[in-house]
């Protein structure tokens, strides 16, 4: 049994405001051959200088079975609840949650099977809503071998089921937003055409930066595409303490697609603003039912980069005012998933995979899915392999066109010296859409690993990539080269340098290039130190020279003092953090920040650990 209790205070000084946080915690822990039981839980108040004080809390219990015995399976329980609360009257934010769910473990020796179910239930007592979500998974796996495990064959068998149910009451002007929650979000921009639409596929996942005064595209996908009115945009800070002066400035362009990758304009927003009290900024859009849409800023208008934490989609729906509304939906698939190997010589063996998907969307869309793969798989010395592999893929949703995507593959691997290790291939990939080829691309890879010296290394990793769009007929064409040595000066000291060059050929030439040195040095178990720096270049200008600088000192086991210093085009910043642990039950951290810019920043704060 142990109890963990911790005390963290923080404040935040900015150019004519300032926040402070207080938050205590305590983790409750009891473990044993029959259970382990955690039950921890915070509460947080947060105060502002410039607007309503919060109060949040926040708790959760875990009950997880610890019997080791053959045949009996892993159970788990959860349960948990939260909390948010403004003191402004009324209230501008009040939110209460609970989340429960159970899961099973169970190994049946000739297979195993799994079941997991949670449930969530959120009131909005501003918006008087309430949203739940039940959530269902089944599993069965098995794998077996044959012939002295010559033949192995896997099969896997799944269903889940997804249940959303949302109600409200229409708002006086008889109109209400509806959550759409089967989305997926991503951000960023092509890097090889950064004033241009990318494809969905060049983006990234969120939370992601939004780097000041360039383009910045944030896009939205479904499956299957209900009608979209609003896209809310969560930050993780609040804007208004450093941007309140730009945020009027934002331009945002709308886009909609059904491939991700050909583009239509929609104009602007119908609406925008940001709200400080729940941190997002409030998209309004006409009413468009696509696949992807797209909000695009030509230049992001803001003084400092800022992180998007998560993206939501509402649906506006259209009542009597005052009346009570009540949406469900239900989507639900079944997956099959069955594996082959075969060891035909032990020189070479076959692989095969098949994946069967069918289901129903929340749109009450049929959809299905096929994958298969196979490959050979040669290796007649230790010294070299190669491998031969294709795939298919299909995806249909109700009476929609049959997407396909083909994928052909050769590569080799091989130690050409004992201290240069070869591996290089090439993969060509169709695209169709109803039997129809629309595009073709071609990817050449190499990558080198050399022993130059006994402590000198470098890689060089090489790629050609074409993408020829059979509709326009027009062909891009990519390259892309890293070049990094390692090289160890003596036991205490290590220095890395890399160079990158990358062009694209596609509307117009562009190219990349950058250099980039760390050096990192450990005299004693006491002091550590890394620095470095680097520049990059393009075919317009270069950036100034960026450098970075850590120092971490140990003098005791129980103290570690930590310093850095991050330099760049826009800012600098410092840090400081100090660690101790006084003993086995008292322990201590302390930090400090500072940001030197337009406008400057600095932050400190300390944590107090009590644990027994």
């Amino acid at each position: 049994m142990s109890l963990d209790e911790n005390l963290r205070y923080t404040t935040t000084f900015r150019e004519g405001s300032e926040t402070e946080a207080i938050t205590p915690s305590l983790d409750y822990q009891i473990n044993n051959e029959i259970f382990y039981f955690d039950l921890s839980g915070t509460w947080t108040k947060l105060r502002n200088s410039e607007r309503a004080d919060q109060t949040s809390s926040n708790w959760q219990g875990r009950w997880t079975s610890n019997w080791q015995k053959e045949l009996w399976p892993i159970v788990q329980l959860n349960y948990g609840m939260s909390s948010t609360k403004d003191d402004e009257s009324p209230s501008e934010l009040d939110t209460e949650s609970t989340y429960s769910g159970f899961n099973i473990d169970w190994d049946l020796l000739y297979a195993k099977a799994y079941y997991n179910i949670d449930l969530n239930d959120t009131d909005n007592f501003v918006d008087n809503s309430n949203d739940k979500s039940t959530n269902q998974l089944a599993r069965l796996t098995t794998d077996k071998s044959f012939w002295q495990d010559r033949l192995n064959v896997t099969f896997l068998g799944q269903y889940s089921k997804n249940t959303q149910e949302f109600e409200t009451r229409f708002e006086p002007g008889g109109t209400v937003l509806v959550p759409i929650h089967s989305i997926v979000s991503r951000g960023g921009q092509d890097n090889r055409f950064p004033d241009e639409e990318p494809d969905w596929t060049d983006l990234s996942p969120l939370p992601q930066v939004v780097p000041a005064n360039e383009r910045y595209n944030l896009a939205i996908f479904q499956v299957d595409p209900r009608p979209v009115n609003a896209i809310y945009i969560y930050t993780e800070q609040d804007l208004t303490e450093t941007e309140a002066g730009n945020l009027n400035l934002f331009r945002l362009s709308v886009y909609s697609s059904n491939d991700g990758t050909n583009w239509t304009p929609q104009g602007a927003p119908l609406s925008m603003q940001y709200d400080p009290i729940q941190q997002r900024f409030e998209v309004e859009i006409i009413q468009l039912t696509a696949r992807y849409i797209m909000l695009v800023e030509n230049d992001v208008p803001t003084d400092d980069d800022f992180t998007i934490s998560r993206v939501e989609a509402y649906e506006r729906v259209t009542g009597q005012a005052g009346q009570k509304f009540r949406s469900e939906t239900d989507s639900y698939n079944y997956l099959g998933d069955t594996g082959v190997r075969f060891d035909i010589t032990p020189e070479l063996q076959w692989t095969y995979n098949l994946i069967l998907e069918d289901g129903q969307t929340s749109s009450e869309n049929d959809l299905d899915r096929t994958y298969n793969a196979t490959s050979f798989i040669w290796s007649p010395t230790q010294e070299f392999s190669s491998t031969v592999s294709a795939s298919e893929s299909t995806d249909q949703i109700e009476d929609e066109d049959e997407e396909k995507t083909r994928l052909y593959s050769i590569s080799f691997s091989s130690l050409l010296l004992p201290t240069l290790d070869m591996n290089w291939g090439v993969t060509r990939s169709d695209n169709y859409e109803a039997d129809v080829k629309t595009s073709t691309g071609y990817n050449y890879n190499m990558f080198m690993t050399a022993l130059i010296f006994p402590d000198l290394t470098s890689n060089l990793d090489l790629a050609y990539i074409t993408d020829t769009d059979e509709e326009l007929d027009n062909t891009s064409q990519d390259f892309n080269s890293t070049l990094k040595f390692t090289a160890r000066l003596n036991p205490e000291m290590t220095v890395d340098l890399t160079e990158r060059y990358n062009t694209s050929n596609d509307e117009e030439n562009t190219w990349t290039a950058a250099s980039l040195i760390g050096v990192s040095w450990r005299p004693s178990d006491i002091l550590s130190m890394q620095v470095g720096g680097g520049n990059e270049w393009d075919e317009e200008d270069s950036s100034e020279f960026t450098y970075y600088l850590s120092v971490t000192v140990a003098p005791t086991y129980k103290t570690q003092l930590n310093l850095s210093l991050d330099h760049s085009e826009d800012a600098d910043d410092y840090s400081a953090s100090y660690n101790w642990t006084i003993n086995k039950i008292f322990s201590m951290h302390a930090y400090c920040t500072y940001i030197d810019e337009d406008e400057t920043e600095f932050a400190y704060g300390g944590q107090f650990v009590i644990r027994y």
